[in-house]
């Protein structure tokens, strides 16, 4: 049964959650560049289930790769009762749209953004990642990698 407590208990959880929201977080993402905006964003802050820290140099980040995270929401749309309906954004493979992660290093209290080359075409990206994942105010940089570069990843 329902009771007035199980209510208060349901909202001092949302209450709590307040004070969360504006944690900075880390993840992965990829970058639309025609709408200008995030998308396939999974995000993660400290104390969360998924986030996950290495024993090598205190090095965080979330747990989902960008090729899973790709086949799952590709997949969704594909076989979706809708058929096409959002499927622009999720086509070809995961490594043909730009995309980065984001690491958190405790021991410098430092959040690394980690891109491809492609965030010199698209300069704009860099407000939307920040914002997104509320790493303004904090210690972050931008790092290129060829990881993270349109055509390359983990080998598939």
């Amino acid at each position: 049964m329902f009771t007035d407590d199980d209510f208060k208990a349901m909202m001092l959880l949302m209450t709590n959650n307040l004070d969360d929201s504006e944690k900075p977080c880390v993840g992965i993402f990829w970058y639309s560049p025609q709408r200008n905006e995030l998308f396939g964003t999974v995000k993660t802050k400290e104390g969360d289930k998924n986030y996950v820290t290495s024993g090598f140099g205190g090095m965080c980040t979330c747990k989902e790769l960008h090729k899973d995270v790709w086949k799952k929401e590709f997949n969704k749309r594909k076989y979706s009762k809708n058929g096409n309906y959002g499927i622009n954004l999720f086509v070809g493979d995961y490594k043909s749209k730009p995309r980065g992660r984001i690491f958190y290093k405790s021991e410098t209290n430092e959040y690394f953004i980690m891109v491809g080359e492609w965030i010199d075409e698209y300069p704009e990206a860099i407000d939307c990642i920040v914002s997104e994942f509320k790493l303004s105010g904090h210690n972050y940089q931008f790092i290129k990698n060829f990881h993270w570069d349109i055509g390359n990843g983990f080998g598939d």
